[in-house]
């Protein structure tokens, strides 16, 4: 399995970061991608044990300490949200899962008889 982070997205809701790279490494890589309805004026993880190691039915996922023994598991608790270190801290990272809406269609073109050829603009405002 792989590691994950469960995201506070809004109106509770989750958003889950999935691992993209950093084996062997001190530093893990996640990839999260904002779906509709995702909405946050700070992006944070849900809670401080919201890094997960992730299961694939099979074999459960594990974070080893990068050190001269890398079979000691890491401390994987996350500073608490708006901490120091901590992803709301750290990234001022803004959420807006709302999906753009059409309020008004309108021509600016003068009412009239138009005729074939007859260019008329018509602007869809969001």
């Amino acid at each position: 399995g792989f590691p994950f982070l469960n995201l506070d997205v809004g109106w509770g809701k989750m958003g889950f970061a999935t691992y993209k790279e950093g084996n062997g490494s001190t530093d893990l890589m996640f990839s999260y991608i904002v779906e509709e309805g995702h909405i946050s004026q700070r992006l944070s993880y849900a809670d401080p044990y919201s890094l997960e190691l992730g299961w694939d039915g099979v074999v459960p996922g594990s974070i080893r300490q990068a050190s001269t023994n890398p079979s000691i598991a890491a401390h994987i608790k996350l500073p608490a949200s708006g901490d120091t270190g901590s992803l709301a801290e750290n990234a001022k990272i803004i959420i807006d899962g709302e999906i753009p809406y059409i309020v008004s269609i309108t021509s600016p073109q003068p009412d009239g008889t138009y005729s074939v050829g007859d260019i008329i603009s018509i602007h869809a405002i969001f």
